[in-house]
């Protein structure tokens, strides 16, 4: 799946609770949600998986990071939720 498709897809499970928080939280505070949120996207979507082929697991300083790809994430979310367009 694209950055695109998981926000959709997370947006789908999301409970209405989940939404309200992530959406009234600031942008410059979404990195809060890195280790829990964060975590389980990139384990559910697997994107630590080698063959992965939207992330590139071999410079932990890429754009392609896990950990970068699921920030972009939950920034596509929290856009979603607050009227604006994920272009990823």
């Amino acid at each position: 799946m694209t950055e695109a498709e998981i926000v959709d897809d997370m947006l789908k499970r999301m409970s209405p609770v989940d939404k309200h928080i992530c959406g009234h939280t600031s942008k410059d505070r979404l990195i809060g949600f890195h280790h829990g949120v964060g975590t389980s996207i990139r384990n559910y979507y697997r994107l630590w998986d080698d063959n992965n082929p939207y992330t590139d697991n071999s410079d932990p300083m890429g754009d392609f990071f896990a950990d970068q790809v699921s920030q972009r994430i939950i920034e596509g979310i929290w856009e979603k939720l607050n009227g604006g367009a994920v272009t990823t």
